[in-house]
């Protein structure tokens, strides 16, 4: 309420009681008046961005199975109203977000993938800040050890503007794979550790009521559970429900226990497994699809389930949905299953989903890879791992992409050998290049290993379009880590492969690839005769999309090169005339990479001219749209040479320290290439700062 912002973790293993603890929290603050914002995150889509909070926006929106997109619409913007003030801003960014096809109702919003991932991003903390100004907000994030990347970066966000709200965040996490918050100040971590014998016998002797265990199942119920207090309820239950009050009768494990109870509960295991296979949160409307039982005695399966308090429901039917009490409880009844049952079950509930719920093949790829992965359908798993992978690059989740391409890349395993198998990994490796080169950069060693496997199989396929952009990737690889002669080899292999197969794109970027090389070897004259030879068979209409096969547009890369060639070669007019072509070009294609390497070629350009003013400009929109769109690389180079402009108008301090730290980001990514530019900066720069402190110290002196 005094507007300190605070956030707990709750760390402890599982069934320690994290869960009740929160649900403690909610009941003592029942009568206040606040917002709840509850977010679940889950084992099954620990790589697909934002799914805890869009299934949080869906229940607060109050979605319906039957609304269509315009009352998804309507709901969504009134959800919004009570946060923000500028609707019709945030809502296209959501309403995408949540899968909604909104037409024509707002203007079309022209941003790349990280720009629209920036801005959502944005306005779900605004939302967040906007409600804040109304109520105090309590902020439950639950299961946070199976979060997905791209919520954790969110609420990383949000901890950084909360620290003068009325929030609290309160997270619960597993000791293993718990969040890394980054040492947020506001943050106080709280471990739950077992109980001792006092709780222990506590929490039985309440559960037992007035039935009075003999003391040696109290001894045997502590023995077993060990201090952990849903094993103790779940044991203690067992015993009560069987009547086992001899000692030597107590379960032996959770395990044993869970079963025992699900058996003595008539006609509920069956259910119970089938809704295990779905997953720890189970609709209605799925259970019955693909459940073997009749739906009247299903719906009496659940209602024993539920008043056996190991499933919780939510709403009514037919659109109900259930959620196991714990996830040890869901993973007892799966467990429990044979092999070759349970594979039967994922099976048929992934094409229940294919068949009944058509849009979990764009909305939820990974839903889908993990039940065929578990059916062990590996054709079918690797398939919608694949997408997976690609949705989550066209979304610039990339932590997201590499986990997804990486699973169907174990999945690819259980493949036989053979051509269909290659095909599959020669798709996967050549997307998981893309995604190192945009979350990573050019020379990272995941790019390397991604592109010469990639090569690997398109050698043993054959003839395979896939080859120019693969040979494309492992040259600008080594040509980032300095690595010339086998850069130059790879494009020369790529020019002579594009000439071979008569492929005019292929044999521009084998020559622009080769007057990169030829640039460094100092052979100047070579490099820009190269280039020339690239541009003139760039064509816009067909060459257009260029930058997403290839990283960049090859047009705006050969003008860049071109500038600073002609600068080296003393021809000024010329440099300067290439350099002022670039922004047209880059603007027609509204490619954000492309823009990225246009505005760190032109600041390095202004550099040489000795232009600080121009450098300063470029080198700040380098390092914006480097940060905005996760291109570590050219960020980098944006903050070594705006500090060479800063040192250069009298800033030196400022301007020396953003030099040192851009060097260290710019190693970092693992470029070799660039660096001796950036290092005779360096020496330029302190150069200057002791003639002015000799000529001070001088003056002073007089």
């Amino acid at each position: 309420m005094a507007g300190e912002g605070q956030a707990v973790l709750v760390v402890g293993e599982a069934g320690i009681g994290k869960s009740r603890l929160v649900q403690a929290l909610l009941d003592e603050t029942a009568e206040d008046s606040h917002i709840v914002l509850r977010y679940q995150c889950s084992p099954q889509y620990t790589g697909t961005p934002l799914w805890p909070v869009v299934q949080q926006l869906s229940f607060a929106a109050g979605f319906a199975p039957e609304d269509n997109d315009e009352q998804k619409r309507q709901k969504t913007e009134a959800l919004l109203r009570r946060g923000t003030d500028n609707v019709s801003e945030a809502a296209p960014l959501i309403a995408a977000l949540l899968g909604i096809q909104i037409g024509s109702t707002y203007p079309p919003q022209e941003l790349s993938s990280q720009q629209r991932r920036t801005h959502t991003q944005a306005a779900l903390i605004q939302q967040l800040i906007g409600l804040e100004r109304r109520h105090p907000v309590l902020i439950v994030i639950e299961d946070v050890h199976w979060i997905d990347p791209t919520t954790l970066e969110l609420f990383s966000q949000v901890l950084d503007r909360i620290a003068n709200a009325r929030v609290l965040m309160l997270l619960t996490s597993r000791p293993d794979n718990q969040p890394n918050l980054g040492g947020h100040p506001h943050v106080t971590r709280l471990t739950l550790n077992r109980l001792g014998r006092g709780p222990t016998e506590a929490i039985v002797s309440h559960l037992s009521g007035s039935q009075n265990l003999p003391p040696a199942v109290f001894k045997e119920i502590a023995g077993r559970t060990d201090g952990v207090p849903l094993f103790i309820e779940e044991l203690t239950k067992a015993v009560l429900e069987a009547g086992m009050t001899a000692p030597g009768t107590v379960p032996v494990s959770l395990y044993a226990s869970l079963l025992a109870r699900l058996d003595r509960v008539p006609g509920v295991r069956e259910v119970a497994q089938v809704a295990a296979c779905i997953g720890r949160e189970f609709p209605y409307s799925l259970l019955a699809a693909v459940s073997p039982v009749p739906e009247t005695d299903l719906q009496s399966a659940l209602d024993r389930l539920t008043a056996a308090e190991l499933i919780f429901q939510r709403g009514t039917p037919p659109e109900t949905h259930y959620a196991f009490k714990h996830a040890l409880v869901r993973d007892a009844a799966h467990e429990s299953l044979l092999k070759s049952r349970r594979q039967q079950l994922h099976a048929n509930i992934a094409r229940a989903l294919e068949e009944h719920f058509p849009e979990t093949r764009d909305m939820e790829p990974e839903l889908l890879a993990r039940h065929y992965t578990e059916a062990g359908l590996a054709e079918q798993a690797v398939e919608y791992w694949r997408q997976a992978g690609e949705q989550a690059l066209a979304r610039s989740a990339m932590a997201e992409a590499v986990t997804h391409l990486t699973e169907g890349l174990v999945v690819l395993q259980a493949f036989d050998l053979g051509k269909e198998r290659q095909r599959h990994e020669l798709r996967l490796q050549l997307a998981l290049g893309q995604a190192s080169i945009a979350g990573k950069g050019f020379a990272a060693p995941e790019t390397g290993r991604a592109y010469a496997r990639a090569h690997e199989l398109c050698l043993e396929l054959g003839n395979v379009p896939e080859l120019f952009p693969v040979l494309y990737g492992q040259s600008v690889f080594y040509f980032q880590r300095g690595a010339l002669r086998e850069a130059h080899g790879i494009a020369s292999d790529l020019l002579r492969a594009g000439r071979e197969q008569a492929n005019v794109a292929a044999q521009m970027i084998g020559h622009r690839m080769i007057g990169s090389t030829l640039c460094q070897y100092g052979r100047f004259a070579e490099s820009r005769d190269a280039f020339e030879a690239a541009l003139a068979l760039y064509d816009p209409e067909r060459d257009r999309g260029s930058g997403l096969v290839y990283a960049i547009d090859s047009r705006v890369m050969c003008l860049s090169w071109l500038s600073q060639l002609y600068l080296i070669l003393g021809d000024l007019e010329q440099a300067v005339a290439y350099s002022r072509r670039v922004p047209a070009h880059v603007d027609e294609l509204e490619h954000p990479g492309t823009a990225a390497v246009a505005l760190a070629w032109g600041c390095i350009f202004n550099q040489l001219l000795r232009d600080s003013h121009n450098a300063a400009a470029q080198a700040q929109g380098a390092i914006t749209l480097g940060t905005e769109q996760g291109f570590p690389l050219y960020r980098a180079a944006g903050s070594v040479i705006h500090g060479w402009a800063q040192a250069k108008v009298g800033r030196s301090t400022e301007g020396l320290a953003e030099m040192k730290q851009g060097l260290a980001a710019y190693r970092a990514t693992g470029a070799e290439c660039g660096r001796p530019t950036f290092s005779a900066c360096w020496p330029i720069s302190v150069g200057k700062q002791i003639v002015r402190r000799k000529a001070l110290a001088s003056w002073t002196r007089l």
